[in-house]
């Protein structure tokens, strides 16, 4: 993106992106899904199927890469909640959202990026639905599909060969994404570090590997991915070779 692009042309790109499914419109996504919230305890089938609606209805072509806010608005019959035993606890409705909101096809690696969560309901008119929001930093997402790499502290970190540029996607290159993979490599290393110093420093590499390269956002995770189980296809992460991990595709 050029240097003297202004604020209208930024604003324009990040919208035409957000219309794409391309990146959150400033970091905040929003959706409705038009149908009945299910209760983390109605069982596995059941609760299976509700994962797999909402995940139908997702469009993202990105995930959030590090901590969100999230608001749940459910949409249900005051009646219903009120005088019948046909609803459940606003926290049991949460756990199923969240459910549904993660992996691969969601919006979240897991749903151990929420930072904090706020749900209620409110009396709907017509069928039951719900409304999810969600806040993050504008730059810290990731462009799908995404990858894993085994790094020197044993954890997976995701690295993409994507990135956002006005309002689109462009391919990384191979010089790139090595020297992105080094950057984020180098503090995993400090096996001595203060606890607390060291994730500052994983996070800090982590957003510098890829604002360096364009626009992308960085996160860590040791969840699976959509298609198969992540394993090494190889040796681990060594510091003068990575070694790739499985694709999430």
């Amino acid at each position: 993106m050029s240097n003297d692009i202004t604020f209208g042309d930024a604003a324009r790109l990040e919208q035409e992106g957000a219309s794409a499914g391309l990146n959150p419109m400033l970091g905040e996504w929003q959706q409705t899904f038009k149908f009945a919230p299910v209760p983390y305890g109605d069982g596995g089938a059941k609760r299976q199927a509700f994962r797999e609606a909402i995940q139908a209805e997702l469009a993202n072509r990105w995930v959030y890469s590090h901590e969100i806010q999230l608001e749940i608005t459910l949409h249900l019959d005051v009646q219903t909640v009120l005088e019948t035993s046909e609803t459940a606890d606003l926290d049991n409705y949460a756990k199923a959202i969240l459910d549904g909101l993660k992996g691969p096809k969601g919006i979240m690696f897991d749903d151990t990026q929420v930072q904090a969560l706020a749900i209620s309901w409110l009396d709907g008119y017509g069928e039951p639905s719900f409304t999810v929001e969600a806040k993050s930093s504008p730059d810290e997402f990731m462009l799908k599909p995404i990858e894993f790499y085994e790094m020197p502290d044993g954890l997976w970190y995701p690295h993409g060969r994507y990135v956002w540029s006005e309002g689109g996607k462009e391919p990384m290159s191979d010089r790139n994404h090595f020297a992105g993979l080094s950057i984020v490599s180098a503090p995993t290393s400090g096996a001595n570090m203060c606890p607390r110093w060291r994730a500052a420093f994983i996070a800090a590499a982590l957003t510098t590997a890829v604002s360096r390269f364009i626009r992308d956002g960085s996160g860590r995770t040791n969840v699976g991915n959509g298609k198969r189980p992540i394993t090494a296809k190889s040796n681990r992460w060594r510091r003068s070779s990575p070694r790739r991990g499985d694709l999430m595709k």
